[in-house]
């Protein structure tokens, strides 16, 4: 069954379509992310080529974004079974089991909000989500792919099968938590990212509390945006140094869980990166309020990363988390200071963005 069949299904019918999907991707995991790319490409025809594939160095692998719209790519639509089958391979070459069921269920929550916002199905589409190769796959050569849609853009830079760049990497969820009267009632898409970070922040002593709290007031969105050049977001926020054993342990479990969607392989990089540089170059910052359906916001940021959450939009029931790297976003853009998010948190606004 392919995703264009399960969409004139039920809703729960079409979660099934796609669990199965997705399940049947594990027998993937051998394929390495070159042999995989090169094998998706072939699956296509001439003209599917030219919308699939551009050059490494096409503006275009630097142009990303997480709300609603058209992209540059193959959309799943615009695939037969056996073109998703392969597409679906090269995904679960970088991504974990875990990263490949929140890649569904972001594209099977398309169509609960099309029953929330009684929107055309052309609109809120499951197979609105896109593959796009840049560069020729090759064991020598660098090359990237992206794939992108409502709610989640993942990129990747290879050299080779080496993985050179990893981010941006952005997931989202609207709802946060889908209510009752909706099929997938009460399903959250990103419940440790909130709910291990709230604790966190709550187990603060008033003097902890006072450095890592660093606005009652969350923006309506993360800082970072769609910003093609990843910024650090000034240095406010509780040093990993001032925290107890325990919590310290508690920021290393939640930069875990923000890793996890990545295969094995690059989540373990990932934090052997942050190892490397010093756990006591992290620092962990959090603004609104506390309490679960109250708008929050918080990021993590390190020497060569920084991991943004925000949950404001729709009410407190819309999270946007998103990781980026200093060195190596899109494989090595160089990164600048960040005069935006400075001039933010020294009281002169706040973003006022809604990304639906």
């Amino acid at each position: 069954m392919t995703r264009r069949t399960a969409l004139v299904l039920s809703v729960p019918a079409a979660i099934a379509a796609s669990a199965i999907m997705i399940t049947n991707s594990n027998a993937f995991k051998a394929a390495t992310p070159t042999k995989a790319a090169t094998s998706f490409l072939a699956t296509l025809d001439q003209a599917q080529v030219k919308v699939a594939q551009y050059e490494f160095d096409a503006d275009e692998r630097f142009n990303f974004h997480f709300v609603p719209k058209d992209r540059n790519g193959l959309a799943f639509r615009a695939m037969n079974a056996a073109q998703q089958a392969a597409a679906l391979e090269l995904m679960s070459s970088c991504l974990s089991q875990l990263g490949m069921d929140r890649v569904r269920s972001i594209r099977d929550t398309e169509l609960v909000l099309r029953s929330m916002e009684k929107a055309p199905a052309e609109y809120r589409n499951p197979d609105k989500y896109y593959i796009t190769v840049f560069g020729t796959p090759s064991k020598d050569k660098r090359w990237a792919w992206r794939f992108e849609g409502h709610h989640v853009t993942l990129n990747w830079t290879m050299e080779g099968d080496k993985v050179v760049g990893s981010t941006p990497q952005f997931f989202g969820s609207n709802p946060a938590r889908i209510p009752e009267g909706q099929n997938m009632a009460g399903f959250r898409l990103l419940p440790k990212e909130e709910d291990n970070a709230r604790a966190l922040v709550k187990s603060l002593s008033a003097e902890q509390a006072a450095k890592a709290i660093i606005s009652d007031k969350a923006p309506a969105d993360i800082l970072t945006g769609a910003n093609r050049e990843a910024m650090r977001q000034g240095e406010a926020g509780i040093a990993f140094d001032a925290l107890t054993s325990e919590q310290q342990k508690a920021l290393k479990d939640l930069v875990g869980i923000h890793a996890a969607a990545q295969s094995d392989k690059i989540s373990r990089a990932r934090l052997a990166s942050i190892n490397k540089d010093g756990w006591k170059t992290v620092v962990f910052a959090w603004m609104g309020g506390m309490e679960p359906g109250q708008g929050h916001y918080y990021r993590i940021q390190g020497k060569s990363f920084l991991v943004e959450y925000d949950c404001t939009q729709n009410n407190n029931n819309h999270i946007h988390a998103a990781w980026r790297d200093f060195g190596t976003d899109f494989g090595g853009k160089a990164a600048s200071a960040d005069v935006l998010g400075d001039h933010l948190l020294s009281g002169h606004g706040i973003p006022d963005q809604q990304s639906r």
